[in-house]
């Protein structure tokens, strides 16, 4: 099972990795207090006996917005830089290139191995939403997803009928009328799919993901979505720097107008099950049918 950042969820909010981008471009974040935080972003740090970066650094580098460099500095990457510039950058064009290169193990993380091949649990999970609403599946158990990754031996690059096959559409029901699925209790896994739903055409409910996105689209982009690779490095710092440099070319490969669809600017919250917010995506402004 893939490994995030358990507990952190609401820092990773897009409009919240934005803030901390610019305040990371204009101030030394390696040593910032809390209180410094905090005014920059409008947004709680929780102080304690450790400064923030001692308690966030996981956060920085999965967002690849920051990472160490050396002992005692910071170096913001390609992508922090751009997130820094209002309106430089999508949601949905951040989000789809994390999922495209967020790897497990994964640089940002402890155990770190350059010389493992890695899998690619958010494209895995990202695809095999796309492939399922390809065939009209549109709403999909989270836990469902995390149990076809934990069973299978996939990476996530697989063709779409392969990836179809890994839940089955004729779902298997028990007698107490709940779903069959191994039971796999892996709430970090769960929160980097919740991070991954701020995407403009994913929602999550009761521990569902829903894909608005119509049959036509959802198969384009499935397509579309592969892997960023390239020649790993054994340091995490550069590794993470180097994908990161990847960025400005990845967000021109692949389609964000969703043609067949037709988005309202308004759906269900992905982040706070329940919650409503208003989407404001450039994504969805470049879309004509809008």
């Amino acid at each position: 099972m893939w490994k995030w950042e358990q507990g952190r969820l609401r820092y990773f909010q897009f409009d919240v990795l934005r803030k901390i981008a610019k305040f990371a471009m204009e101030s030394d974040i390696r040593h910032a207090d809390h209180d410094e935080l905090v005014e920059a972003t409008g947004f709680q740090f929780p102080s304690g006996k450790n400064e923030p970066w001692r308690n966030y650094a996981r956060v920085f580098g999965l967002s690849m917005i920051v990472v160490p460099d050396g002992e005692d500095s910071a170096q913001v990457t390609e992508i922090g830089q751009r997130l820094a510039i209002d309106g430089e950058v999508t949601t949905d064009e951040y989000l789809h290139f994390l999922a495209r290169c967020t790897t497990d193990p994964s640089p940002a993380l402890s155990g770190w191995d350059h010389s493992v091949e890695p899998r690619y649990p958010l494209l895995f999970v990202l695809r095999i939403l796309l492939a399922r609403a390809s065939q009209g599946y549109f709403t999909t158990r989270i836990n469902r997803i995390i149990s076809a990754y934990s069973t299978s031996e996939f990476f996530g690059d697989e063709d779409q009928t392969r990836l179809l096959d890994l839940i089955p559409s004729d779902t298997s029901i028990s007698e107490d009328g709940r779903f069959s699925v191994e039971r796999v209790d892996d709430r970090q896994a769960s929160e980097s799919i919740k991070f991954l739903a701020q995407l403009s055409y994913l929602a999550v409910i009761s521990g569902r993901i829903t894909v608005s996105l119509a049959k036509e689209d959802a198969r384009t982009l499935t397509s579309e979505l592969t892997p960023i690779n390239g020649n790993h490095l054994a340091d995490s710092s550069e590794e993470i720097l180097r994908r990161a440099a990847l960025f400005p070319g990845a967000i021109n490969e692949i389609q964000l107008d969703y043609p067949a669809t037709i988005m309202t600017n308004e759906q269900e919250a992905g982040f706070l099950e329940g919650g409503r917010i208003k989407r404001t995506h450039l994504a969805l402004e470049r879309n004509s049918r809008i």
